[in-house]
């Protein structure tokens, strides 16, 4: 009969697991000095479990024991302490802040913007706030990081038990994160939101005689520093368009590690992660320039730069950017010298571009635009939202908020993300950069022991399984799972109920199939 046989499929199963574990306790027994090598490599479980026929019940109790010790210890140092196995907290140290919670811990399959939906410098000094003010005014600013919105949806990643998609396929847990294409894929949403709106005069473009009615700049804005994601940035250049088929604004945001001032001739020497760049302003003028509002040229370490502007940036041979904040003229009735130049070696440069007038859009994308450029790279998976209005009669440009969103693209050779124990989501972008701070990740540090339920399926003669197992209150369990007394196969083996206990084809808000116990 078909329901008798899916009885032997399950007993068969059940044994052959036992048979297993009965197996590698065998092997081990002979050296367990290195254990749990070779089952565990890198962090890496690596261990596949042979399923035999005739093994007896306490062999697969045995088994899963020994499963669960590899699967605990399928971890790598990555320098975040944490407790030994029994424990059940992991502690987290600098400016960082754990996804689970003591009351809410993030399990297996389960999304983390379920456990953890928004982010603030409550939890992050990354985070914190603070106050802009320009000619027009003051706003206060507030950071934060979303895993969880409905408004457009995110994405989430997920900490899976699978095998990832390298050639030398792997088996172990994983942070998941699955390669999208839409604005609705992203892995995160970082917005800072400007309370009583960041506000400019909007300073029209001059050609010639002719004065723009449309196209400026934003120059209330440039030279103020704000916090972006725990780097300070400056505002270092504009351009808005206001016409009705445009309504665009692109702001561009410059930091770096050193900010510095040098005159003309000038030569200093700064040290950046062990490397000495000897810095030299080589040509400081008021005067150059495309538009004539300023240049300056450097020479870093004998290699001399382009002709810079304000608000450009260069690539040295090296990799690191040097970028002007500010050219300072300094005129002759002032203190003797020459021009002055503010710059920030190490820079990072910022440019945001969208359509700032569709931002509460209910279509795809919803207000974002593909308008995202880092270090002079555009960054394709990263979408940015500019929320602002015209006001006074033309005069005026308000942000109220920036938002911006990045979709996971694995790299090159790998279709998804899989992020093992001890590292974390930059090492695995085809383009990190587009996580906007290069200090900042997000990691995965492991399973963490919050210890075991033993559940046992055990046969009752040979047409009946019976359930036991004891819920967290202490009570002890015994219900039925498989019951063929009546010698009925009529019944659907995918889809056994009983008063307490079901196992069928419901599936819960995640689309996976339910194992339900009642109490009551």
């Amino acid at each position: 009969m078909a329901f008798k046989k899916a009885i032997k499929k399950i007993a068969a199963l059940s044994a052959g697991l036992g048979m297993a574990g009965a197996t590698l306790m065998g092997a081990m027994a002979f050296d367990l000095a290195e254990y749990p090598s070779p089952f565990v490599e890198d962090g890496i479980f690596n261990t596949l479990v042979v399923i035999g026929a005739k093994a007896m019940t306490i062999d697969t109790i045995g088994a899963a024991d020994i499963v669960a010790s590899l699967q605990a210890a399928s971890v790598s140092d990555a320098g975040v302490a944490g407790t030994a196995r029994g424990g059940s907290v992991l502690t987290v140290s600098g400016d960082s802040v754990e996804i689970g919670e003591p009351s809410d811990l993030l399990e297996l399959g389960e999304p983390i913007g379920n456990v953890r939906e928004t982010v603030t410098e409550f939890e992050l000094d990354a985070l914190k706030g603070g106050v802009i003010t320009t000619d027009e005014g003051s706003t206060e600013y507030n950071q934060y990081l979303r895993f969880n919105d409905n408004d457009p949806i995110l994405a989430n990643a997920t900490v899976l038990f699978t095998e990832n998609d390298e050639t030398n396929e792997k088996v172990g847990d994983f942070l998941y994160l699955r390669e999208g294409n839409s604005v609705t894929d992203a892995i995160f949403e970082y917005e800072i939101e400007f309370e009583e709106g960041l506000e400019s005069e909007i300073e029209y473009n001059i050609r010639g005689s002719t004065v723009s009615t449309v196209q400026g700049e934003l120059d209330d804005l440039e030279d103020e520093v704000f916090n972006l994601f725990g780097i300070d940035y400056t505002f270092v250049d504009s351009e808005i368009d206001i016409s009705n088929s445009v309504q665009r604004v692109t702001l561009e945001f410059l930091g770096g590690d050193v900010t510095d001032t040098l005159e003309e001739g000038e030569i200093r020497t700064y040290t950046i992660d062990g490397v000495d760049y000897e810095v030299e302003a080589l040509i400081v003028s008021d005067t150059g320039g495309s538009e004539g509002r300023g240049s300056v040229k450097f020479k870093v370490n004998g290699e001399v730069t382009d002709e810079l502007e304000d608000g450009d940036t260069d690539v040295l041979s090296d990799g690191l950017e040097i970028g002007i904040r500010e050219i300072l003229p300094n005129e002759a009735e002032e203190v003797a010298g020459g021009d002055l130049v503010e710059f920030f070696l190490g820079a990072n440069k910022i440019q945001f571009t969208d359509v700032y007038s569709d931002c509460n859009s209910a279509t795809s994308p919803y207000g974002f635009s593909q308008g995202v450029e880092i270090t002079s790279e555009d960054i394709e998976e990263g979408y940015v939202s500019i929320c602002g209005s015209v006001i006074d009669n033309n005069k005026t440009f308000e942000i109220t908020s920036i938002k911006y969103r990045l979709i996971p693209d694995a790299r090159s050779g790998e279709s998804d993300i899989y992020i093992p124990p001890g590292h974390g989501l930059r090492e695995y972008l085809d383009e990190p950069e587009g996580m906007l701070n290069p200090e900042w990740d997000i990691r995965y540090e492991g399973l963490v022991d919050t210890g075991v339920s033993t559940v046992l399926i055990e046969s009752r003669g040979d047409d009946e399984y019976k359930l036991t197992f004891t819920n967290r209150q202490g009570n002890r369990y015994v219900i039925p799972f498989v019951d063929n007394n009546n010698g009925n196969d009529a019944q659907d083996p995918a889809l056994w109920a009983w008063n307490d206990f079901k196992l069928g084809d419901d599936v819960d808000k995640n689309n996976r199939n339910m194992l339900i116990f009642a109490e009551g």
